[in-house]
């Protein structure tokens, strides 16, 4: 069974292979996201941005809980307005989804805010933002 994973998993790499991997650097308007790599694994089946947030999200959640956690008191993470981008209180967010141990993101954003936001937390992390690759969407 882990043979006939693994194939697959190449199969895909090598699908990859063939498309271009965009960055967290790139502008996001009237793109659809399909795929995103993070540090060599693949999620795809991501047809929205809200859907690659929170993947994308629930993943680095995994990779640091404790630290994940904190950031919900960080400054970075408000809006300009004031507004939370992440609470365990999910009448503060206008659009709510849970992530995971109850914390709540926020997720009526445009694709470049969620890029933005990506990229801070990526930086809080400290992990790499060259870590993730972006394929778009066929038209």
């Amino acid at each position: 069974e882990n043979k006939s994973a693994n194939r697959e998993f190449h199969k895909e790499i090598q699908k990859l292979s063939g498309e271009e991997g965009h960055s967290l650097n790139e502008d996001f308007t009237y793109k659809k996201p399909d795929k995103i790599s993070i540090d060599g694994k693949i999620y795809s089946g991501l047809k929205t941005w809200k859907k690659m947030y929170i993947e994308v999200l629930r993943e680095l959640m995994k990779s640091d809980p404790q630290r994940f956690e904190k950031l919900m008191r960080e400054k970075r993470f408000i809006s300009k307005r004031g507004k939370p981008y992440f609470s365990m209180n999910q009448k503060k967010l206008r659009s709510p989804e849970e992530i995971g141990s109850g914390i709540f993101v926020e997720t009526n954003l445009s694709a470049n805010n969620i890029r933005d936001n990506i990229r801070a937390i990526l930086e809080y992390l400290g992990i790499n933002v060259r870590e993730i690759k972006i394929y778009f969407a066929e038209d």
